[in-house]
């Protein structure tokens, strides 16, 4: 199974959790994809996702799928199409997640 990076703000820890359930299976994801923790992602990248996953992982991978949701907790600049992140709140908010 694969994943198309679509959102420069997303961090490796952010699409492992989002296709991969945990962050637990960072270094899973990072030894199929031939990465390593420094690597930066970028719009069009194609990734292989960890498909063999302990069940309440999947359970978080289809909660993501099924409502179109994308992780990112980037600090960077919000593109105008994306809702603006809050930098004063240090914590998850609806800004964290978005539809897209």
């Amino acid at each position: 199974m694969t994943y198309q990076v679509s959102d420069p703000r997303q961090s490796i820890f952010d699409v492992t959790v989002q296709n991969c359930g945990t962050v637990e299976q960072l270094f899973a994801f990072l030894d199929l994809n031939g990465l390593d923790i420094n690597s930066d992602l970028f719009p069009g990248k194609v990734v292989q996702v960890v498909t063999d996953l302990p069940d309440r992982a999947r359970e978080v991978v289809d909660y993501f799928a099924e409502r179109k949701l994308k992780i990112v907790n980037s600090l960077q600049a919000a593109s105008p199409n994306l809702p603006p992140e809050d930098f004063d709140a240090r914590d998850f908010d609806n800004n964290d997640f978005y539809a897209g």
